[in-house]
């Protein structure tokens, strides 16, 4: 690697040896951050759940073949 900003990666990105965390999986469409950011305010974490399940079926029912 030629970035000296990236250049201590480089190792571990040859052994494939990174984690790039549950939040990467999440599509594009679904504004996590927005939900982790009300659940940190409100700590009602049964009202997060239950918004994330409504995103993933909108996205279910997006994507069905």
């Amino acid at each position: 690697m030629t970035n000296p900003q990236i250049s201590g990666l480089d190792e571990s990105v040859r052994k494939a040896r990174y984690y790039q965390g549950a939040g990467t999986y999440f599509p594009p469409s679904v504004p996590l951050h927005n939900y982790i950011q009300s659940f940190v305010y409100s700590k009602n974490g049964d009202q997060f759940l239950a918004a994330l399940d409504d995103e993933w079926r909108r996205v279910a029912e997006r994507t069905a073949v």
